[in-house]
């Protein structure tokens, strides 16, 4: 079972996570937090990785109807963004 979507950008990675705000802000999502897993690592731990963000993105409206209910039913989102061969992932170009 999935709970996520897959789309795979033929872009550059900067453009693309241009791309992924947009499409978010498009749906009512706001940007709250963004991980730059590519430089903690690095600095972490002295690694270097292909580019990889991770958003979190929140729907104010959907977020806030589970709460009134119960918060323990809130539901999360995290967009992630990430530039590597697609092939080392077994992923087929998707769509732009």
């Amino acid at each position: 079972m999935s709970y996520g979507t897959q789309v795979t950008l033929d872009a550059p990675f900067a453009e693309a996570v241009t791309r992924v705000r947009a499409a978010l802000a498009a749906q009512g999502f706001g940007v709250l937090t963004e991980i730059d897993v590519t430089a903690t690592l690095k600095a972490k731990v002295g690694e270097q990785i292909e580019d990889y963000v991770i958003l979190g993105a929140c729907n104010p409206p959907a977020a806030h109807r589970p709460w009134r209910s119960t918060a323990a039913s809130a539901c999360w989102c995290r967009a992630m963004s990430w530039s590597a061969p697609l092939e080392r992932f077994g992923l087929p170009r998707t769509r732009d």
